[in-house]
């Protein structure tokens, strides 16, 4: 998504837009893996296996 800050913002500030842009998708994606894992696990099974019980995620998930 560098091209519109490249239109919207001034040139000596493009650098810091990039940045914050790049910190802004870094958060989101850490933010969004946390749901997915959260959700995911909410849903988990224990499973007896003959190492010891395993979580896995239901079908439903």
């Amino acid at each position: 998504m560098p091209a519109p800050l490249v239109i919207f913002v001034a040139d000596k500030d493009t650098g810091v837009a990039n940045s914050i842009d790049s910190i802004t998708r870094t958060m989101g994606g850490a933010v969004g893996t946390a749901i997915v894992i959260t959700i995911l696990a909410g849903s988990a099974q224990n499973y007896r296996t003959p190492t010891g019980p395993v979580a896995i995620p239901t079908e439903d998930a």
